[in-house]
Order: C-alpha cells, then structure tokens, then sequence
C-alpha cells in the first residue's frame, strides 16, 4: 500500500485568521508573510490528479487546521480527514503557522502506509503517473545531487530567507552523524549514477573533494518516503524535532522534512531516478502565470507556487488564468468532490 500525505490552509477562514493575528509578531518576515498562506484554488485539482492519474493509491491523508473546503466529500472512501491535533505529538505547540512543525508531525499520522507519498496543495499530477516512479525494489525514487557553487552562494545570497538557513542546519546535523568518504564507498551506484547526465555527476564529483557535505538539490514536487525512516530520525533526533514543532512560525533555528529525505539519501536508501518530467513555476507575475498556463500540458508534475513578490492586485488576476488553465485539462470532479 501507498498513501498520500496532503496539507491545505485556508488563509482567509476567520478562526485561523484569529488566531494568526493573536500570534502573529507583526514584523514582516518570510515566515508570516501572506503569500505562505493564500490559497490559489488549486487543492481541488490536486485531488482530480490523484483520481486520475494514481488510481493505486490507498489514502489520501488529508491534514489541515480544522476547516475545510466546501466542496470536499467528506464521505469519500479514500480520503482520511486530519485536523493538526490529530497528529501533534504534544498538543501545546498549538495552534501553529509553520509548515515545518506540521511536517514534523506526519509521524503521528495513526495507520500511515509503511510508503506514502507528501503532496502540497500548490503540486500537481497532470500525466499517467505508475508506481514505480515513486517506489522501485521498495525503496522510494529520488537522486542524489550536491550543488556545491549553489551550497557556497546561497547564504551569501539569501542571508534572511528562513528556508536556506534551515537546510544548512540539517546539513550540520548529518555532517555531524555521517562520514561521507565511507558512504561514498558503500554506495557508489548512488553518488555517480547514469540517471543523474553529465552535469549531475560533475556537481557530485567536485562536491567529493570536500569531507562535508554540500547542498543537495531539490524538485518541489511530490516526493516519496518510507515511514520506518522517519522513525529511525525520531529516535535520534527528537529533541530538535520537537523544538521545530513548538515554534508557532518558520525561525532560523527549524529543521525541514528534508532532514528524512537527506539520510535516505547518504544511507544509498533509495532508488536513483532522476525525474526530468517537471516543471516549477513562482508566480510573481501575469507573465509567468501565462508562462505557466502555456506549459501546464507539458510535464507530468507541475509545481504552481504564490510568492511574496506577487501584489494582491495581480494575485487574483494570476489566479484566474491558471484555474482557467488547470479546468481545460482536469475538467471532471473527481470523488473527492461533492
């Protein structure tokens, strides 16, 4: 069995705004700015993807802060409705605004598939998507790739985004646990793959000189994990774990689920395969929300993300062009709608 794992907020519901207001510190940050939690409609054609294009999936854990879309069938066989105390190990940390904290959570998830697949409401599956693109030999699909000039620029670039200064401290943590001249030598096939093309191992092969280890690129898309993973990291690293999920907001102090993601990757805990049938778009324009409604037929997984840099005026116009689009190609309801 293979489940999904899915979260949705509704900026706009009044007992979250609330509470959002109530906690909120006020000083603009990227942590609680509004773009992280506008909705751009595109949660019902999440669901119609799955329907459509990944019939084989067992349940769709679906996991938000107590509302819900009116449309939803509650009723549907292969939905499993969550609230965030439903999974929170220790209800205190709530409620919370960091998608981090939340992911930290999907352990709590009671009979979560050993496999499951973590969704977003901004990714979508608009092509025939099989199984084994996301498990293959019972392992999750996924590529091992360093970007070191990317590692290297990227806190000179982005001092303050949130983002960048969490995965470095994953990385600190892994660097810490892992040797990664011996990983390298028990799992070279995962390292130097023929999956990854020239460029992907010539990242990889100048990463290997350094005894660290260097940002590992990412494709918001999708992305495959096993629960037995997830478990080992709990044990090990519960403490920090638990202080990502007591923060109400993102902070510089957070780890991501890439923390589960990372040690399948140095464990060779995975199967290579590196996907080059997706597309992600920021949405920070009419152009690009064009762009993206011009491209939307062409890859098998879309990502369609808001960005603070999207006014509130153009907000609404981008958003119509891209509702437009995604109705042309999943235009049925799908069960999970009324």
């Amino acid at each position: 069995m293979i489940d999904i794992v899915l979260t949705w907020v509704d900026g706009n519901d009044a007992t979250w705004r609330a509470d959002f207001e109530k906690y909120n510190t006020k000083k603009q940050t990227d942590a609680n700015n509004k773009a992280r939690f506008r909705d751009f409609g595109t949660l019902k054609y999440v669901f119609r993807g799955i329907e459509n294009f990944m019939p084989w999936i067992n349940t769709v854990h679906f996991v938000t802060a107590e509302h819900l879309p009116l449309w939803l069938n509650k009723e549907c066989r292969k939905l499993n409705i969550l609230t965030h105390a439903d999974i929170f190990l220790e209800k205190t940390h709530l409620p919370t605004f960091n998608s981090s904290a939340i992911e930290m959570n999907f352990i709590g998830i009671k009979n979560l598939a050993d496999k499951f697949i973590i969704f977003n409401d901004d990714t979508l599956v608009l092509k025939d998507a099989d199984k084994e693109i996301f498990f293959k030999d019972e392992l999750p699909c996924d590529f091992l790739i360093q970007n070191p000039i990317k590692g290297f620029l990227a806190p000179l670039l982005y001092p303050n985004i949130t983002w960048v200064k969490n995965i470095s401290n994953i990385i600190k943590i892994l660097d810490s646990e892992f040797d990664k001249s011996t990983s390298i030598r028990n799992n070279p096939n995962t390292y130097y793959n023929d999956n990854y093309g020239l460029m992907g191992n010539l990242k990889n092969f100048i990463a290997n000189f350094s005894k660290h280890y260097s940002f590992f690129e990412h494709y918001h898309q999708p992305q495959p994990h096993l629960k037995k993973t997830w478990e080992e990291i709990f044990l090990k690293h519960g403490r920090i774990i638990q202080e990502t999920s007591s923060h109400k907001f993102r902070t510089s102090g957070d780890i991501t689920q890439y923390i589960f993601r990372y040690q399948n990757l140095i464990n060779g805990n995975f199967f290579p395969r590196y996907a080059k049938d997706f597309s992600n778009f920021n949405i920070y324009s009419k152009r690009k929300a064009r762009l993206c409604a011009k491209k939307i037929n062409d890859k098998r997984f879309v990502c369609i993300n808001d960005v603070p840099e999207l006014s509130e005026r153009e907000y609404y116009i981008c958003k119509k062009i891209i509702l437009n689009s995604l109705e042309k190609v999943l235009p049925n309801k799908s069960m999970f709608e009324l």
